[in-house]
């Protein structure tokens, strides 16, 4: 029995090796030096395309204005194709992607887009 612990505890630990990851930044997502968000990020989520959303306290991102959320390409540059409107009047805490691809975001905001919205929203 211990035996069969020891040989299932190796595998587990050598095959985490494998598959590790080696730290590096990758040059190719967001190689524009400076054009981050002007806040906080709070929370992220990929959609099935490989696009990134992201929210939180941030009021623009690579110098474009995003009212606290913003998508980006898979190379990190801003999707211009993404109209948020006005976007949220407060911070963004959370955000997550439904299984028929809509967007839901809770946090501290009341509207969202000038719509009265209490903390939650489904874009």
């Amino acid at each position: 029995m211990k035996r069969t612990l020891l040989i299932k505890l190796f595998l587990l630990l050598a095959t985490g090796v494998i598959y590790a990851q080696t730290g590096n930044i990758d040059p190719t997502f967001n190689s524009t030096i400076g054009a981050g968000t002007n806040g906080a990020i709070n929370s992220v989520a990929v959609q099935s395309d490989g696009k990134i959303i992201m929210a939180g306290a941030f009021t623009n991102y690579a110098y474009t204005p995003k009212n606290r959320i913003a998508r980006l390409n898979v190379d990190g540059t801003i999707d211009t194709n993404f109209n948020i409107g006005t976007g949220a009047n407060n911070g963004i805490n959370s955000v997550a992607i439904q299984a028929d691809g809509k967007i839901l975001i809770l946090g501290g905001f009341t509207s969202y887009n000038g719509i009265a919205k209490n903390g939650i929203a489904r874009l």
